[in-house]
């Protein structure tokens, strides 16, 4: 009770002087203000940015994490054991949700005109279609419900420019040419459901199809899809999250579990390396070049009950998703090795192994160490990367690799192009952003030194007469304190205001840009996205603030109070970059200039009331 009296007191003092000192607290209070609103306003475009870019564009084009995988002799992806990827998935920390992802890069032909386009494949649920339209478009013409209701055959969505290029209608067919997966041409007629209107710039050379159509014309299996998009609850978590999902997709050793004529045998495969054919040819006792030749499947004596060397054997295992048995014919070539397998050479278990994944049976911790080292995986995983550049360094090597699996890669947004384009903006704007408040940092502090310089020199004998009266040392200092804590309030508070009325007027101006500019334009229009509370960041800059408070009541050495302080702001820099809130930044500003305040108001404290008295001006 007794603090609060004196805190009311001090307080009700510290508001009069500002009042008394209008002039010199408006113009301190208005440079305050306007360096709040400029940060406001650069972290609600930053934010913006990266909501428009991130959780709008890429989301759209590549998802924050995409799984890729491409077969030997094919040019169009295709994971055939998509529910592995998708286990592993979800057990990321940050994951949302995944989807499959089909592009299909083509012509299409309307009414008497042709132009290209990229067909993306919309999952056809209506969780789905409601949140692609809540972000990516609005329906402008027809009925977005005819897409997804199955009254019309292979329906198609185009954007309001594509239609108009096209010289079609709702109902008017569309015709397309495409490869499929097996790279045969094939056509294809998609019915026109509805004329959509892009958010963004990006989606212009788009139109969008029914997932599960592009995969019937595409020829993926309902087990296989093209490309796995994983969407995070945080996509700046997405470099964390790709490497947790690499290290949880490292492949094992590749192993079918079937029957070779109603024995039930594994069946492993050699690697065709050097190291590899000498190893097994050795253990084999056989010429190392015969495991480089087609069609030998290698069989320990013990398997080999009533099979002729050179004959012809048969393999069979069960498909792993379809309900049917895989069977291949080799040229049985028997070996006195004491092993619990039979073998392939790379090429040919890859052929059957990716066409038709095999259903698990047994664990790859069953295969001798001995021999591990010499057997295939079940595919090559391709390390991370960075940016663009460095994904097709590492793509150009795998493609010139001599590896005849599958080649899996697990790459992030900013991988792509346009990602780390934006990813590098956004840090060129925080970097700005940030530069612009060390600038205000050092104008706060030349302000607030000056002003309370000026205003100790003209209330000297007032000091001195509030000391004659019995107030303390210490609530003199606090008195000077709270003038300046109130003051950064009241101005960080109309900043904020001000910069949120500014917001709205700056997205009335219509951008009309076909630069890749246009892309962070919602609607041809700049986004803001404000955050008042930045989590843990309010927690932590009030730490922060108890922290220099305590400074303030303990530590008497004016040397290490300083330093002490000094670290302080330091601290509330970093949190305030971290948490990008509207409240940290004010808080952040608070700090500064009551930090600021203290030495300036320690040296009008310590004043004695005869010193004080006797001054005159």
């Amino acid at each position: 009770m007794k603090f609060m009296h004196a805190f009311t007191r001090i307080a009700r003092l510290s508001l009069r002087n500002l009042i008394r000192q209008k002039r010199r607290s408006i113009l301190l209070g208005v440079a305050i203000a306007f360096g709040m609103m400029v940060l406001t306003l650069a972290h609600s475009f930053s934010h913006g940015l990266s909501e428009t870019v991130f959780n709008r564009v890429m989301r759209f084009l590549t998802g924050h994490i995409e799984v890729i995988a491409v077969e030997h002799g094919r040019k169009a992806p295709i994971i055939r054991d998509k529910e592995r990827i998708l286990a592993a998935a979800r057990t990321l920390p940050h994951y949302k949700y995944a989807h499959e992802s089909i592009i299909i890069y083509t012509r299409l032909i309307g009414n008497a005109r042709a132009d290209t386009s990229v067909i993306i494949g919309v999952e056809g649920n209506a969780e789905r279609i409601d949140e692609a339209k809540s972000m990516n478009f609005h329906t402008v013409a027809g009925d977005l419900a005819d897409f997804t209701n199955g009254r019309i055959a292979y329906p198609i969505l185009l954007y309001e420019d594509k239609a108009k290029a096209l010289n079609v209608r709702v109902g008017d067919t569309v015709k397309i040419r495409f490869q499929n997966i097996d790279g045969i041409e094939q056509s294809a007629a998609f019915t026109v459901a509805a004329f959509i209107r892009a958010v963004g710039s990006y989606q212009s050379m788009a139109s969008l199809a029914l997932l599960s159509d592009l995969k019937e014309l595409m020829g993926y299996a309902p087990h296989e899809s093209a490309t796995i998009q994983l969407i995070l609850s945080d996509p700046k978590k997405a470099e964390g999250d790709a490497r947790l999902l690499r290290n949880a997709l490292l492949p094992a050793i590749a192993r079918i579990d079937g029957a070779l004529s109603h024995t039930n045998v594994p069946l492993l495969g050699v690697a065709t390396n050097h190291a590899s054919v000498s190893n097994m040819g050795a253990l084999f006792s056989v010429d190392s070049s015969l495991l480089t030749n087609t069609g030998l499947m290698f069989i320990p004596r013990q398997f080999a009950a009533g099979i002729a060397h050179r004959s012809r054997v048969f393999y069979t295992y069960r498909h792993a998703y379809l309900p049917i048995s895989v069977t291949n014919d080799y040229t049985a070539y028997i070996v006195d090795a004491p092993l619990p397998f039979v073998f392939l050479n790379e090429n040919d278990l890859y052929r059957t192994y990716c066409r038709s994944i095999p259903a698990r049976g047994g664990h790859a911790a069953d295969v001798p160490p001995s021999i591990t080292e010499n057997c295939v995986r079940e595919w090559m995983l391709l390390p991370g990367t960075r940016d663009d550049r460095a994904l097709k360094k590492k793509w150009r090597a795998a493609s010139k690799s001599k590896f005849t699996g599958t080649i899996l890669d697990v790459r992030t947004m900013y991988e792509h192009d346009i990602g780390k384009y934006y990813a590098d903006l956004e840090r060129a704007l925080y970097a700005i952003t940030w530069i612009g408040v060390i600038v205000l940092f050092f104008i706060i502090l030349v302000g607030v030194v000056n002003t309370l310089r000026m205003s100790i020199r003209e209330r000297t004998r007032e000091i001195g007469t509030m000391r004659a009266l019995g107030m303390q040392s210490v609530d003199v200092r606090n008195l000077f304190i709270y003038e300046v804590l109130f003051l950064a309030f009241f101005a960080s508070v109309a900043g904020a205001l001000f910069a949120l009325l500014v917001m709205p007027l700056i997205q009335l101006i219509s951008f009309e840009t076909e630069s890749a500019a246009g892309i962070i334009l919602v609607n041809k229009h700049i986004s803001f996205v404000p955050v008042f509370f930045g989590g843990g960041g309010m927690l932590a800059m009030g730490v922060i603030g108890a922290a220099a408070l305590l400074i303030f009541a303990r530590i008497r050495s004016k040397r290490m109070a300083a330093v002490m302080l000094i670290v302080c702001i330091a601290l509330g820099f970093i949190v305030s970059a971290v948490a990008g809130s509207i409240s940290t930044n004010g808080m952040l500003l608070l700090l500064i200039a009551v930090v600021t305040a203290y030495f300036p108001a320690d040296k009008a404290a310590s004043m004695s009331a005869t010193k004080a008295l006797s001054h005159y001006e």
